[in-house]
């Protein structure tokens, strides 16, 4: 049987300051991964970014009036940087659309994003970080557990997706073998598989339900074979056992009938899944890895034993967890979040440079766009001089005034070719010296 696809038509893509800060911006494996899948499955993005840093916050001590005009010029600035990241994607027939605002905390700003477009699923870069019995917390972790919808955290260590493991079954001894979610990880892997033409393992890493937990000898009985490693599995088990084991195996046969596959064909794995969906996904060189988490505060991770953070922490590979849809935890924002508006019609500077810039001195000058895009500007502007003098001559005109502008067309080339050596500053550093004046 054909599994029935997940709803997918709209794809919130949440970029990080890295993303629209490097030079040029974009040309992340987020971006790539993003938009190869949504014309794929044939969805719609928005790429999403928030400007937020307390310690910026901190270091001015303007006026309030002050201080929202600093956050308005920071998102005009990232908004000009994600035009132009936007209008150099390569064609990929997918409606982009793009939001970006002054919020905080991040956290809270994309969780409200979620809340007010309902996209189907959220890509956001995988950052690296250390897991530690549920004490410590960061962004991607947050976002695991309060997302309504669907979340894939991307890998910059992966480039094409090639193989693909479903993780299903319980994170704790004493949950429900194969739950609801577990069919929704499926519908996801097997959809991610079928748009990157990718292989799809089922794994079932088990825990000895707390009621067997004398029995060493434990595993789901399935076509009347016991999968626990020792050979006299089944001999050892009492008949209340035996029916637990059996119903265990059953369940994992009712699953394969939906996949339609082999049960076989699922690799089961005794031990706790956070450190054998791992440990399974180096072994087979997996490229992503799909499983369920469910919705925890921070406090019950820290008490509770948990899965997806030390899955995420430990796997070099993408991971994607499929949520129960549940919106009635969105945060409500404590103050309003500035929009950003790039600060000039980016296709327009590029397309005619001489109705948006003053001089082209003045496209040296702008810092919101990359370097190599200010180059392409000047150098587009100098061409389009020579076509215009190159028609007056023929017709029999001259162009003195063309003659000049070339002239300061060409020393703001050899200007802003001083500056590529050197790393264009961002926007958080200009802002942060300029405020040490109000300290």
């Amino acid at each position: 049987m054909l599994l029935p696809r997940p709803k997918l038509d709209r794809i919130l893509v949440v970029l990080d300051r890295d993303h629209l800060e490097a030079d040029p911006p974009g040309g992340s494996a987020l971006s790539s991964r993003a938009l190869s899948f949504a014309k794929k499955v044939g969805a719609d993005i928005e790429f999403f970014h928030v400007c937020e840093d307390a310690a910026l916050g901190q270091k001015l001590l303007l006026s309030d009036v002050s201080v929202v005009e600093e956050r308005e010029k920071i998102a005009d600035y990232f908004a000009t940087r994600l035009s132009e990241m936007t209008l150099a994607l390569p064609g990929h027939g997918v409606s982009v659309t793009q939001e970006v605002r002054w919020d905080s905390p991040e956290v809270d700003a994309i969780l409200r994003r979620i809340g007010e477009i309902k996209p189907d699923l959220v890509m956001l870069s995988s950052q690296d970080h250390a897991y530690l019995l549920g004490l410590i917390s960061h962004r991607d972790w947050e976002i695991v557990r309060q997302s309504p919808v669907p979340v894939w955290f991307v890998s910059d260590n992966i480039t094409d997706l090639n193989k693909i493991i479903a993780a299903i079954g319980t994170s704790s001894p004493d949950e429900e073998i194969i739950a609801g979610v577990d069919y929704s990880v499926a519908r996801i892997a097997d959809t991610v598989a079928d748009a990157f033409d990718a292989e799809y393992f089922p794994v079932h890493a088990y825990q000895v339900p707390e009621t067997m937990a004398a029995y060493a000898a434990y595993g789901p009985i399935i076509g009347g074979t016991s999968t626990a490693p020792q050979a006299a599995a089944l001999q050892e088990q009492s008949d209340e056992c035996r029916r637990v084991a059996q119903e265990h195996g059953e369940r994992l046969e009712t699953f394969a009938d939906y996949l339609d596959i082999d049960v076989s064909s699922i690799r089961v794995e005794r031990g706790n899944p956070a450190k054998v969906v791992p440990e399974i996904a180096a072994s087979l060189d997996a490229d992503a890895i799909v499983m369920g988490a469910r919705s925890l505060s921070r406090w019950q991770r820290a008490v509770k034993q948990v899965t997806a953070e030390p899955v995420l922490a430990r796997s070099k590979c993408d991971v994607i967890f499929a949520k129960r849809l549940d919106y009635s935890e969105i945060p409500v924002s404590q103050e309003r979040p500035i929009p950003g508006k790039p600060v000039m019609d980016v296709e327009a500077a590029i397309v005619r440079p001489d109705t948006v810039f003053e001089s082209p001195a003045a496209v040296v000058k702008q810092s919101e766009l990359s370097h190599p895009l200010r180059m392409h500007i000047l150098e587009a502007w100098e061409q389009d001089i020579r076509a215009n003098m190159m028609m007056q001559e023929e017709g029999g005109m001259s162009g003195s005034a063309d003659l000049d502008t070339l002239k300061h067309v060409q020393a703001a080339v050899k200007e802003l070719a001083k500056e590529k050596p050197r790393k264009q500053e961002g926007i958080w550093e200009s802002i942060a010296k300029a405020s040490t004046t109000y300290v």
